[in-house]
């Protein structure tokens, strides 16, 4: 599986190297707008996960899905997450495509995934539907890329003969 080509989207932050420190954040030297974010360096205001080491975007309470920045639907017994009113899309959330007589909950810029509302598969070529959680990949490319990971670390494992 090759690597995607091509300009990507996804931002990338990188790790500081200058820094002069002030009380809550710390402030880059000569870079107005830009702060120390758990060892990183980001624009002031951005919207990443508080905890360190973690690169995804904070969804509620600066902290991405994975670390508790998701709201649960406020419908009793219901664990899913909510996306707006205080409910999830089963109950109500959500906005409906804005596509003429579509009535599919959209993901992006007002569409559903049919009407090409959401990200894509970053590999070339593929247009399946991908998410933070699988590196931007759709399933499938997801699932190559870490059998691929699997079998590489495998190969390279020392291993020691004695004859």
């Amino acid at each position: 599986m090759a690597p995607p080509t091509g300009s990507s989207k996804i931002a990338k932050r990188r790790p500081l190297q200058n820094v002069s420190a002030s009380n809550a954040s710390t402030k880059v030297s000569g870079k107005a707008g830009v702060v120390l974010v758990n060892g990183t360096v980001v624009k002031k205001g951005s919207k990443y996960c508080m905890i360190e080491g973690c690169t995804s975007r904070a969804k509620h309470a600066r902290r991405c899905w994975r670390h508790g920045g998701s709201v649960k639907c406020k419908v009793p017994d219901c664990a899913n997450r909510a996306k707006t009113k205080g409910v999830c899309w089963s109950h109500g959330g959500g906005t409906l495509c804005s596509f003429r007589g579509c009535t599919t909950i959209s993901v992006s810029n007002g569409v559903c995934w049919a009407h090409g509302g959401g990200k894509r598969c970053a590999m070339e070529g593929c247009a399946r539907p991908a998410y933070e959680r699988t590196d931007h990949l759709c399933t499938l490319h997801f699932e190559e890329k870490q059998y691929i990971t699997q079998v590489h670390s495998h190969n390279t494992q020392c291993h020691q003969h004695h004859y």
